[in-house]
């Protein structure tokens, strides 16, 4: 039903507003594809013709509506030019986590290969402990029983604190900087046209 609306007031908008011309403009535009697609499945499904139940994959295209608000296009635009100034920085603090994890995990299969070789059998499948436990998880499935593991895992845990904050706070900085650039130049326009 929404769909019809909205093809039948198209003809409102400017650009669309001839009566056969401006709906099948709309009907082929890429929100009118979106719109589309994102209902298209739910009545295919129902038709019991074929067995579509491929088409199921495009009720994704739902989450596509989303695209065509234009009032976030601007605070996308910001995101975008945010990741592109801090992009050093946020690249700096991805080769830092790295190489914490290379190193614990390194200092955790030595410590540790040992007492649990089936857990710790290697620095790459060490790895997975290192990652869960820096990224605060924990799940448990692989648990250090040496002193020299448990500090190191006390270590990390408390490490992988300041390192998910690290990124968080560049980009906040970043974000409140763009805000501001986009403050003022808001107020400069405004007073050229005043």
């Amino acid at each position: 039903m929404e769909y019809l609306l909205r093809i039948w007031t198209i003809t409102n908008k400017p650009g669309y507003s001839h009566p056969l011309l401006g709906r099948l403009k709309y009907i082929f535009s890429w929100g009118g594809m979106i719109d589309i697609l994102s209902i298209l499945p739910f009545y295919l499904h129902y038709s019991r013709i074929l067995d579509l139940r491929i088409i199921r994959i495009f009720s994704l295209f739902r989450f596509l509506k989303i695209i065509r608000f234009k009032r976030y296009q601007e605070a996308v635009k910001i995101f975008k030019n945010v990741f592109i100034i801090k992009k050093e920085e946020l690249l700096m603090c991805l080769l830092l986590t790295v190489v914490i994890i290379v190193a614990t995990s390194s200092l955790m299969f030595m410590a540790e290969r040992h007492v649990q070789p089936d857990k710790f059998s290697s620095i790459p499948e060490t790895m997975w402990w290192s990652v869960i436990t820096l990224t605060t998880i924990g799940y448990g499935d692989v648990i250090p029983v040496t002193v020299f593991g448990k500090i190191l895992t006390a270590i990390m845990s408390i490490a992988g604190i300041a390192i998910l904050a690290l990124p968080t706070g560049i980009l906040a900085s970043g974000l409140s900087s763009e805000f501001e650039k986009n403050k003022a130049y808001g107020l400069l326009t405004l007073r050229k046209r005043k």
